[in-house]
């Protein structure tokens, strides 16, 4: 299988000295879904942006290593060039236009990769993505849950037709039901499409949902890797993220039981 992205020994650098990834290596094949764990710090989202071309926004800089995407060494390389080779990031904060509807908010993004496309049949393709927000597209993406405003900035990124979308904390602050219909709506798109999908995941339930690759991120460096359905039955991911031992996975089972629950009822 063809790797789309392949990170080797980087390291990032915050004003010129606060280094925060120690030699990240990671790989993701054309048409995964691979997933980024661990704690806050642990250097998950500094991985994203470095890779989107987003860390030049950040008073950061790559000091070592690279980051080659279809075999091209792509270091340092800065918005918008990354989202016109089909590196396009979800944000963490600041995912939408408060200001704009859910329609103008997609209309607004159409002018990357989007461009000699026609722009209805484009809005179209996202409605049928998210169905949800197709009933909310003249309301102003201020007033949104924050829930639909997730859907809403993927949305938006999946207008400049990626190659490979990047997700940051795609679950932060979200009700586990509208979590789950998140994750549905991105198996969909992943079915229909085989988009390549690097998301960041402080909640290894939801990784483990979505993802087929895992990678653990400790102190700004991949301690852990492998597929998601050995990790899930590691005994380290079970106690640092799943609670402590048998009694760990009981509860992930049971919160993976509720949510079924909790999505059968709305």
């Amino acid at each position: 299988m063809t790797d789309i992205l392949e990170v080797t020994d980087l390291e990032v650098t915050y004003q010129r000295s606060i280094r925060a990834l120690h030699g990240v290596n990671l790989r993701v094949e054309k048409g995964q879904i691979a997933a980024l764990l661990g704690a806050n710090g642990a250097g998950k989202s500094t991985t994203l942006r470095a890779i989107s071309g987003f860390i030049g926004l950040d008073n950061a800089r790559v000091t070592a290593g690279n980051v080659r995407y279809f075999g091209e060494d792509i270091t340092g390389l800065q918005l918008p060039k990354t989202i016109h080779k089909g590196i396009v990031l979800v944000p963490e904060r600041d995912k939408v236009f408060t200001n704009l509807t859910v329609a103008e908010n997609l209309e607004v993004v159409s002018t990357t990769r989007a461009e000699g496309s026609n722009w209805r049949q484009i809005e179209d393709e996202i409605f049928v993505y998210f169905p949800r927000l197709a009933k909310l597209r003249t309301k102003p993406a201020g007033l949104l849950s924050g829930g639909e405003r997730q859907m809403l900035a993927i949305g938006s990124a999946l207008v400049c037709k990626p190659n490979l979308l990047l997700i940051d904390e795609l679950s932060l602050g979200l009700a586990p039901v509208i979590v789950d219909e998140i994750i549905e709506r991105l198996r969909d798109i992943h079915a229909r499409t085989e988009l390549s999908i690097l998301l960041v995941e402080q909640s290894a339930a939801v990784a483990f949902a979505l993802a087929s690759y895992g990678f653990v991120l400790e102190n700004g460096k991949v301690e852990l890797e492998g597929a998601t359905q050995d990790l899930r039955t590691n005994q380290k991911i079970l106690e640092l993220y799943l609670g402590s031992g048998s009694a760990g996975r009981a509860d992930y089972l049971a919160n993976a039981r509720r949510r079924r629950e909790e999505r059968a009822n709305v």
